[in-house]
């Protein structure tokens, strides 16, 4: 327990978390910009006809079209504020509610860079990152701190280590060693795969395979022992820049190199600005120490367990998509939907309704529907209140889906003869998609 508590309280300079503040926060800021910026505001909560929430918050409804764009200003500018350190637990609390509001919204938008935000979020609220370089110290707010203890900086590599390693354990499947996919299906199309020959196509695409794998569970290892830390970094930048131009990941790959750089950081970082670990410990009360312990304590068992979940659901999670979320099973997967086709009929006269999704959904939302059990269970009660509306109350809602997953032959993903509007949604069991092959 000694090693443990020299270990979480020695202390260490506290310009590796200011930086980090501003890093997350500068990403916070630019991703909410942009969101507004690029129409993202505009289609998934303006123009969209259907909402798909989380399971339990189906009571949450966008604002109307002005008022969520007002909503996102207050939590960029609240990003704005978390950069500087200007007015930061306010900040932060901000940010937290209000990015938990949007990512409760619409399962089809919520991509794992925003279940990163809400994380690093609440990291940095329990945390002194604005006792320096920060505007609440040059204004009084709160005095400068020039070092805090090493669980501060431990926290947030511990969550880094954990995306690495777990998005490598979810590749460790025949999919990903034995076709490449969905390597093959992502960079086929691309410039310049498109120019190669099919051998040196395939023999390139199978590097990158298990170039991804082996970065992955290894690059964790590789950036914690000091002679091979800058090699890490300069695999690690090729990785994720890679990432960024073929693969389309977008923002979490820039800033994974960011955050990756200052939470490793090389010898001619440290030197530069000087990042040290001091020699003595933080004295503290052994029920402070206590508190500590067991709250990290805590923290660790669940982003330990929580992606593990699927093995209690008894399925193939890539095909039914139950305990994928908050996985961080990164790239693992393709999944589409060939064909999507509803059928509503009147139980009583029996007139009979074929209803294209693509009429009422988004081309992302259509995309995702498609694909997943759980949001064709929405979208079917959601047909069924429209329905409803219309005066026709007792309906059977059945879906003709064919999906296609890692370039395998398009099967149905549900039974055709199952009414959807009988089935309950459910947070841990999957109760309609055929088996999985």
């Amino acid at each position: 327990m000694k090693k443990l508590h020299d270990l979480l309280f020695q202390r260490t300079d506290i310009r590796t978390l200011a930086l980090l503040r501003m890093a997350i926060g500068l990403w916070f800021f630019i991703d909410f910009s942009g969101m507004m910026l690029v129409g993202y505001v505009q289609e998934a909560y303006i123009d969209a006809t259907v909402n798909f929430p989380f399971y339990g918050f189906e009571w949450i409804t966008p604002l109307p079209g002005w008022a969520m764009y007002l909503f996102f200003t207050l939590i960029t500018i609240a990003s704005c504020c978390i950069l500087i350190g200007y007015l930061y637990r306010l900040a932060l609390l901000v940010f937290l509610l209000g990015q938990t509001y949007v990512f409760m919204l619409d399962i089809v938008y919520t991509l794992n860079k925003f279940y990163l935000f809400l994380l690093l979020a609440g990291l940095l609220l329990c945390l002194p990152a604005n006792r320096y370089w920060s505007l609440d110290v040059r204004r009084g707010r709160c005095t400068e701190k020039r070092t805090i203890p090493r669980w501060n900086i431990l926290a947030f590599q511990f969550m880094i280590g954990l995306i690495y390693t777990y998005s490598g354990i979810s590749k460790l499947t025949s999919d990903w060693l034995s076709l490449h996919e969905p390597l093959t299906t992502f960079l086929s199309h691309q410039w310049p795969f498109r120019i190669m020959t099919e051998e040196v196509r395939k023999g390139i695409i199978a590097l990158m395979t298990y170039g991804g794998l082996f970065f992955d569970l290894t690059i964790v290892w590789l950036l914690l022992y000091r002679k091979t830390n800058l090699l890490a970094h300069i695999y690690q930048v090729s990785f994720h820049l890679l990432n960024f131009i073929y693969l389309g990941v977008g923002s979490l790959s820039i800033f994974m190199i960011l955050l990756t750089l200052l939470l490793f950081p090389p010898t001619f970082l440290k030197k530069r600005i000087r990042l040290e670990f001091h020699t003595d410990t933080e004295q503290v009360s052994n029920k402070v120490a206590r508190r500590v312990q067991w709250t990290l304590g805590v923290f660790v068992l669940v982003m330990l367990l929580l992606p593990h979940r699927h093995y209690l659901i008894d399925n193939n999670v890539n095909w039914t998509e139950k305990g994928h979320r908050f996985s961080w099973r990164l790239m693992t997967r393709t999944k589409a939907g060939s064909s999507s086709t509803f059928l509503i009929e009147d139980n009583t006269s029996h007139e009979l309704w074929v209803i294209e999704p693509k009429d009422y959904l988004t081309d992302r939302q259509y995309r995702k529907m498609s694909a997943e059990t759980d949001l064709i269970i929405v979208f079917a009660q959601w047909l069924e209140a429209e329905w409803a509306g219309k005066g026709y109350t007792d309906v059977s809602v059945k879906a003709i889906l064919n999906t296609r997953l890692n370039r395998k032959s398009a099967r149905p993903l549900v039974d055709a003869q199952l009414d959807l509007t009988q089935v309950s949604r459910t947070v841990w069991r999957d109760e309609i998609s055929t088996p999985a092959r």
